[in-house]
């Protein structure tokens, strides 16, 4: 019996889960749906080449004293690009490419700070609007502990 639960054991290994796919995945879950208006949203399946918190963020996060300075004091960096996995549906393609007059996705390198992570994702049509998402996640939990969302007229 044991050497069977080895073998599952070996075969169904907990995978580790990136805070941007984590951000990713909550954002589908619980956003995608209230772009429908806009018809499909496409998304290149890798994060952005930086990291940052760049965007109007810096009153998203009240209750979390140390934010505010961490988000004055961060400033963008180069960071290597992360596959996100996901399924092609009509609400949301892949493409290599930001289409223009259509809604396009980026997600960008997660920002680390103690024991949480933030990841910055953004909404855009081109020449009409941009709302900019920051996914807070506990480092320990794999979690999404808050969302800000923050919108912007282009």
């Amino acid at each position: 019996m044991s050497v069977i639960l080895l073998i599952v054991g070996l075969f169904f290994q907990p995978q580790d889960t990136s805070p941007e796919q984590v951000a990713f995945d909550s954002f589908i879950r619980n956003q995608l749906e209230s772009y429908a208006d806009h018809g499909s949203m496409f998304f290149s399946g890798i994060t952005e080449p930086k990291a940052n918190l760049s965007g109007p963020f810096h009153d998203c996060f009240p209750s979390d004293e140390q934010f505010n300075e961490f988000f004055h004091k961060e400033k963008p960096r180069s960071v290597d690009q992360k596959e996100i996995e996901f399924t092609e549906t009509k609400r949301l393609k892949k493409s290599s490419k930001s289409k223009k007059n259509k809604l396009n996705l980026e997600v960008y390198g997660a920002v680390y700070d103690r024991e949480v992570a933030y990841v910055h994702l953004v909404v855009y049509e081109p020449s009409s609007f941009a709302d900019h998402y920051l996914f807070k996640l506990s480092l320990s939990k794999s979690n999404v502990i808050e969302t800000c969302k923050r919108s912007e007229m282009m």
